[in-house]
């Protein structure tokens, strides 16, 4: 005999009314052994309501005697579930790999995914736990073994270990709040990995290490992501990854990419670096300000490009960007180029000292110093 049991157990080829009235439910596996009881306002896991789920489809098996013969079964299933009613109880057995639920005599085989989702854990059925994924200070993505993403966090703020990649920071963001906390909704026996009827099966996945862990991510259906957290013997997921869609690094990329890196091309004309800094209008965001502060950073940039980095950099007068301004001053052994840029500073301090072209090096010294001291004051307490 062959039932069909589709993912989330949808399509059961059995009758519900076939199902005893159970009091009930003994969970017994490797990894836990738990009861559920029927309470006054549903099932009672101790002292939390739960929700069966995914094991309610599972019901129905309880009540019908299998015919098929069971061959090559491991020794110890990997689920063993009681179901007590008033006047008896009854056994099944679940070989959650060989697809298989067995009475103890007979045997019946599923097809479908369902049987990957019934509970092996107390904790399959407790809603609203809060788990986390700490990246620490640096995390790695791989893909097929392959790093795909490095990024380091550098005094508070997370910058990619490839200066030449320019990140979709929105991304980064949503990426990050999703995985930092989330609340698993879904949870999966792993053996739906190495099933080649499976949608799971050599589908996406990714490897995120961080100093000292490893979680590995697997995509289940087009909306469906789950992690493999270190210690754990099963699949957890949440909706909210949906937003991950096939973590390709297109994703990651700025869609102002192009001109980003015609901007770091110091082998191109400076005209045409100066026209890709012009193309991106009034558009902002973290791997263009990068850009724009590396540019002005630079001892060895070309001062025209220079120039017009700090002019893109005035247009956002942050305390991070004035202290980039001020840093460039000594970056550069142009007069013009700290010309422009103390002009530029004066947009947040008015009353700034500007370093003008006739000026000796005994001038401006105490001009540096004086840019300098109200940079150390930018973002201070008072």
């Amino acid at each position: 005999m062959v039932a069909t049991l589709l993912v989330l157990g949808a399509g059961v080829k059995a009758n519900a009314d076939d199902a005893p009235p159970v009091q009930e439910w003994t969970f017994g596996s490797k990894l836990d052994f738990f009861k559920v009881q029927n309470g006054e306002y549903g099932p009672q896991l101790g002292k939390s309501t739960v929700d069966l789920g995914t094991f309610s489809s599972f019901a129905p098996f309880f009540g019908k005697e299998f015919a098929d013969a069971c061959e090559g079964l491991p020794e110890r299933p990997d689920l063993s579930v009681r179901a007590k009613s008033f006047n008896r109880t009854i056994k099944r057995h679940f070989y959650i790999e060989k697809k298989i639920i067995s009475n103890g005599t007979n045997c019946l085989t599923l097809t479908g995914d369902g049987i990957y989702y019934i509970p092996l854990h107390r904790n399959w059925l407790l809603k609203n736990q809060k788990h986390q994924i700490n990246l620490g200070d640096r995390f790695v993505i791989q893909m097929q073994g392959r790093p795909l993403l490095d990024f380091k966090k550098i005094e508070g703020e997370w910058r990619s270990q490839d200066p030449q990649f320019s990140v979709n920071w929105d991304y980064f963001v949503n990426f990050e709040n999703a995985i930092q906390q989330y609340t698993p909704d879904v949870y999966i026996h792993p053996a739906i990995l190495n099933d080649p009827d499976s949608r799971a099966h050599d589908n996406s996945r990714f490897t995120l290490r961080t100093a000292d862990k490893e979680y590995k991510f697997y995509r289940i259906t087009d909306k469906q992501w789950v992690v493999q957290r270190p210690g754990t013997e099963w699949l957890e997921g949440t909706n909210a990854w949906s937003m991950f869609l096939d973590m390709s690094l297109a994703q990651w990329r700025d869609s102002y990419f192009v001109q980003l890196k015609t901007i770091r091309d110091k082998a191109l004309e400076s005209d045409k670096r100066i026209e890709a800094i012009s193309e991106l209008g009034s558009a902002w965001g973290l791997s263009i300000k990068h850009a724009m502060q590396e540019l002005v950073l630079d001892p060895e940039e070309n001062n025209t490009v220079k120039i017009r980095a700090a002019q893109t950099l005035r247009q956002h007068p942050s305390d991070d960007n004035m202290k980039a301004l001020v840093a460039g001053l000594e970056k550069t052994n142009s007069i013009e180029v700290q010309n422009y840029l103390t002009t530029a500073l004066r947009v947040r301090n008015p009353k700034g000292p500007i370093i003008n072209e006739d000026d000796s090096d005994e001038e401006r010294q105490p001009k540096l110093q004086a840019w300098k001291d109200w940079a150390k004051s930018l973002g201070a307490k008072k």
